[in-house]
């Protein structure tokens, strides 16, 4: 009885324990935190200093978080710099905890734009982890909610490397970082190179950055990163279909200075798969435009002529006489519509798979939807 008594006091007394040491790490008080961490060493000799600073004191999003971890999770860069280098916490264990859910430390710097422990923390990760193989994607990103993580029972799963992560939020000084850190080191690890294309549906930063919108960001990626936008997605589309899908999303965002920075900065071809870009864009100055940036190319077209031609063929593939509706039904007579349902979520879709066929607005043959990095 004793023995349970003295167990169940010794475990409270590291809770309230482990709980001061998060107030210390959200306060961001290195030395507080040392004077707290020392004292209750001394105080007991059943706690070592290593055990408070490697074990877990908190667990967010269902992830154990050490002082350590819980320091970067926040974004505290003093309390982060004074608990490993003074300190000697251990960045394998943090690590290690991180690795139990998909995600590293380099994941959450990058998502949450904390660009003064990236500088700290890039070179040590670099030093102690060797470069895994890309893993195939599960289609959902990283996207951690860290205003209400504390409260959230929702696990963190990676499925877009941390440069994507990066340019999908618009961290510039994060994507200028890397691009600076990386120049002349002749290889960059692939979850940080930003010409890297996910293994989802093919994007890369410039991709992605077209989709968004982000015009200082494309431009940043084009002029100072000198990033790839001539690369293709898993659906073989170019970053001025990207952009058009983007636009069709982000209505309430200006595209037009965008398309013409592509067109005629970073020399985009217009002419491929000028019609679904056509039919997917909505704003008048920007199809005129490309009507006529094609029609100086010898492509005389407008996309009101594709809508009706479209309409038409649509039209004419849904008319089926009797004996062409007997040998549909015939076909379909054992046809599995949970499997079809279930396969069709498992399908890959492109970027601009979210606009559906059912969409008033594109009477268009292309199954596109807009299927971005949240």
């Amino acid at each position: 009885m004793g023995c349970s008594c003295s167990k169940n006091q010794h475990e409270s007394n590291i809770e309230a324990l482990n709980l001061r040491i998060k107030e210390a790490i959200e306060r961001n008080n290195p030395h507080s935190l040392e004077h707290l961490i020392k004292s209750s060493v001394d105080q007991s000799k059943s706690i070592t200093e290593f055990s408070l600073l490697n074990d877990p004191v908190t667990t967010v999003q269902e992830i154990k978080l050490n002082p350590l971890g819980y320091a970067l999770w926040l974004g505290r860069t003093e309390v982060f710099k004074y608990l490993h280098k003074r300190l000697g916490a251990d960045i394998n264990f943090m690590e290690k905890l991180f690795k139990n859910h998909g995600i590293t430390s380099i994941d959450i710097i990058c998502q949450q734009g904390y660009l003064e422990i990236l500088i700290y923390y890039l070179p040590i990760y670099l030093a102690n982890h060797k470069e895994a193989s890309p893993q195939i994607s599960t289609g959902e990103s990283l996207t951690v909610d860290f205003e209400r993580a504390a409260f959230s029972d929702v696990p963190i799963k990676s499925s877009v490397t941390a440069v994507l992560s990066a340019c999908d939020k618009g961290y510039i000084n994060i994507i200028d970082y890397l691009n600076t850190y990386f120049r002349n080191a002749g290889y960059v690890p692939y979850y940080l190179d930003i010409d890297y294309q996910d293994e989802h549906q093919g994007e890369n930063c410039a991709m992605i950055a077209c989709r968004n919108g982000n015009y200082p960001m494309i431009k940043f990626l084009y002029e100072t990163c000198h990033a790839n936008f001539q690369a293709k997605n898993k659906r073989n589309e170019s970053v001025i279909q990207i952009t058009a899908a983007g636009s069709r999303k982000n209505m309430h965002r200006d595209y037009h200075e965008i398309f013409v920075y592509l067109i005629e900065k970073v020399g985009c071809d217009a002419t491929y798969n000028y019609e679904e870009t056509l039919l997917l864009l909505e704003s008048r100055a920007t199809i005129r435009y490309i009507e006529k940036i094609l029609g100086d190319k010898g492509i005389y077209i407008q996309k009101s002529d594709l809508e009706i031609s479209n309409k038409i063929r649509r039209s004419q593939s849904r008319r089926l006489n009797g004996e062409e509706l007997k040998a549909e039904e015939a076909l379909t007579k054992d046809f599995n519509i949970s499997k079809m349902i279930e396969d069709d979520k498992n399908d890959p879709k492109s970027i601009l798979s979210s606009i559906s066929l059912n969409d008033s607005k594109l009477e268009t043959p292309f199954v596109s939807v807009i299927d971005g990095v949240s």
